[in-house]
């Protein structure tokens, strides 16, 4: 997931929230992470092989300054 800020100012307090997509369970292997933005940090995950929520904090975005968060999930069999 990237969040980009395209405005011409800052913007505070960068909230991410997404969920396990369909049929798959969250796996601590791909361990969730964020970069960028002015205070990243993970708030949230699902527990190792299970399905739920994620949070992510960016903090302050710049104009033009993006935040990339990825995270790791397994193919229900």
């Amino acid at each position: 997931i990237t969040v980009r800020n395209n405005g011409s100012s800052a913007v505070d307090n960068v909230k991410v929230f997404d969920s396990t997509p369909a049929y798959t369970k969250y796996t601590a292997v791909g361990a969730a992470a964020i970069s960028g933005g002015s205070a990243p940090s993970v708030v949230t995950v699902p527990p190792d092989g299970s399905t739920g929520s994620f949070q992510f904090n960016a903090g302050s975005l710049n104009p033009g300054e993006q935040a990339v968060i990825t995270f790791g999930v397994k193919i229900d069999q």
